[in-house]
């Protein structure tokens, strides 16, 4: 019999009707689908039965889990907002014996990681996408048990190999970030190629636009800082190399943990940004070289349906 997968997550970016919707659909739910058809999944989102339906999650997880038989539920919480489900509902989901699986796409201090402490051992395993890297992340996240850093899974049809390149360099995501808006300013004025846009808050663009642009891209680039002070390997980068783009990453400790340094190109300024970009793209069989053996180490080492297979082992002892 298939095992029964409920997924509990916003639906919109950032719980906004007017924006996209939000990125499980494609990191979750069609990974998911694409890599695991021996399951079948369901959906319950955080905002929509608030706002939509006047009903908080602690009025139906446990009512719905019973009713279809879930085997194992798999969060992804709005930040520290209150439509998240709450302790006590955990506790009672985990009395039904049900496997409680939160995916963590940030872990910041507040956010993330003393969320995890006060969640405690309510819920069966923490997964961490983003690697976090920083002396205080360093210190609490071998403390926390029940926990394991992995990656971002992609939508292997979404985010895939594509042989057409037409746009020299990108970066496809918000720059409401100083160090960004600093980068991308520079990148702007000295290479005419350059092609810019605000993803889908900014430039409310769908998964498929987005997805189209980290495509067509000769070099993608990505930054790892976050404003809360720690470095971080997230999506962008997976969807990079799975699309056998050359990633073109500011240097940090989070990346340098999940590639090696000739699968990958780092940078340490906005003028070595661009030198980059220009060696590059001149240097074709180079970049190329790089970008192919960065797709390799995704398709072994990160593919959604290693991602899904770890996880299903992990709850069920597959």
């Amino acid at each position: 019999m298939k095992k029964q997968i409920l997924f509990v997550t916003e639906k919109w970016c950032d719980a906004n009707p007017k924006l996209a919707l939000t990125n499980n659909f494609h990191n979750l739910f069609n990974s998911f689908s694409n890599s695991r058809p021996d399951c079948t999944y369901s959906t319950i989102h955080l905002d929509e039965s608030m706002m939509i339906y006047g009903r908080h999650i602690d009025q139906v997880l446990e009512g719905y889990c019973k009713t279809f038989n879930v085997d194992m539920v798999i969060y992804s919480l709005l930040g520290l907002s209150s439509a998240n489900p709450s302790i006590e509902t955990f506790r009672k989901i985990k009395n039904l014996n049900i496997y409680q699986c939160i995916m963590w796409p940030d872990t910041g201090s507040v956010w993330g990681v003393e969320t995890i402490k006060q969640i405690g051992d309510s819920v069966n395993l923490n997964v961490l996408w983003d690697n976090p890297v920083s002396d205080y992340h360093n210190q609490s996240l071998p403390l926390l048990e029940n926990t394991k850093s992995m990656w971002v899974p992609q939508d292997n049809e979404m985010f895939c190999d594509n042989r057409i390149k037409d746009i020299d360099v990108s970066f496809i995501g918000s720059d409401r970030y100083p160090e960004r808006k600093v980068y991308i300013e520079y990148i702007k004025k000295h290479c005419e190629t350059f092609v810019f846009s605000g993803g889908q808050r900014e430039d409310k663009l769908s998964t498929k636009e987005y997805a189209d642009l980290i495509k067509r891209s000769k070099i993608g680039i990505n930054f790892a800082g976050n404003p809360g002070g720690f470095w971080q390997c997230k999506g962008r980068v997976y969807e990079i190399i799975a699309s056998n783009s050359m990633l073109l990453e500011s240097k940090n400790p989070s990346t340098e943990k999940i590639l090696n340094n000739n699968e990958y190109v780092d940078f340490t300024s906005p003028k070595d940004l661009l030198s980059k970009i220009q060696y590059y793209l001149v240097n074709q069989d180079e970049r190329i070289e790089i970008a192919n053996r960065g797709y390799d180490r995704y398709i072994k080492n990160y593919s959604s349906q290693i991602f899904w297979d770890k996880i299903m082992k992990e709850a069920f002892d597959e």
